[in-house]
């Protein structure tokens, strides 16, 4: 499932997928696929969230990395 972004006044917030987007940051993910409304897209690049836009019908390679816990870590 991709997370859903929205971007609006300096702020970015979730619809959804935000603790697998925090877990996505801290396992050290260069990039990570969300989806963003069409209405925030070009904030999302002014401000340098968009590394490069799909579209429904795009073929992505994502690598996954294994999944692990530490500690007490909660998502």
């Amino acid at each position: 499932m991709v997370s859903k972004l929205y971007v609006s006044d300096g702020s970015i917030g979730f619809a959804n997928g935000r603790h697998r987007t925090k877990w996505q940051i801290r396992s050290g993910y260069a990039s990570i696929l969300v989806s963003i409304q069409d209405t925030d897209v070009a904030y999302a690049k002014k401000i340098g969230l968009v590394i490069r836009e799909v579209s429904e019908s795009d073929f992505l390679v994502v690598k996954l990395a294994p999944l692990t816990m530490r500690g007490d870590e909660r998502w």
